[in-house]
């Protein structure tokens, strides 16, 4: 065997190793953003805090492997794609499957972020309103009247006042 070809072997088998502990990483992210979710519907400031730990260290491990996999992909200065750097490879499909399954997996996770994001975005504003109506405050956004001053909130008192 030539020493490209050594080399070559030697690069996907780094490779596939990166994948397999990518997409070990990615599974226990979409788990735990599905904990986070089932967290959020009940509440549970606790296990929420936890989670969050939890979270960002997943995000890093992965992120470690993506720096890790993008140098190993780099080639007399250009970065080669995983469909690149595995031509020709005895296991070229199952490489291809992996780095097909990171990717399905990281969209799942970015899916389940956003989902989660929105929920607490939604929470945030309820809190928001409900704070205003305790301050006496208007919840909604600030009209103006034709003179161009606000409109006044008629009745409106805190209710740390009444």
């Amino acid at each position: 065997m030539s020493s490209p070809d050594a080399r070559r072997d030697k690069t996907v088998r780094q490779l596939g190793q990166l994948l397999g502990g990518g997409i070990d990483a990615a599974t226990e992210l979409r788990a735990i953003l599905e904990r986070e979710r089932r967290s959020l519907e009940d509440r549970d400031l606790e296990a929420l805090e936890n989670i969050a730990n939890d979270k960002a260290v997943h995000l890093e491990t992965l992120a470690k492997f993506d720096r890790q996999r993008t140098a190993l992909c780099r080639h007399e200065g250009r970065e080669l794609s995983v469909e690149e750097l595995t031509r020709g490879a005895a296991d070229q499909d199952g490489l291809r499957h992996r780095w097909q399954q990171l990717l399905d997996l990281a969209a799942e996770c970015k899916a389940l972020n956003l989902v989660n994001g929105s929920v607490i975005h939604t929470r945030q504003v309820q809190l928001g309103d409900r704070l205003a109506a305790l301050r006496g405050a208007p919840s909604g956004p600030v009209t103006y009247s034709e003179t161009g001053g606000q409109s006044a909130q008629a009745a409106q008192r805190s209710l740390a006042e009444v």
